[in-house]
């Protein structure tokens, strides 16, 4: 398993609000998010 981005967790931000990580069971979800700007992990 790759090692977990420090900025996002590996799950990308949040889209809406304040830029903090997603969390695993959101991201499974498919909650809107965005792409990391350090890692690039994300969905937008």
């Amino acid at each position: 398993m790759a090692e977990k981005c420090t900025l996002c967790w590996g799950y990308g931000l949040w889209a809406i609000g304040d830029e903090v990580p997603m969390g695993p069971i959101d991201f499974e979800d498919g909650e809107p998010n965005k792409k990391c700007p350090e890692c690039g992990s994300g969905r937008k």
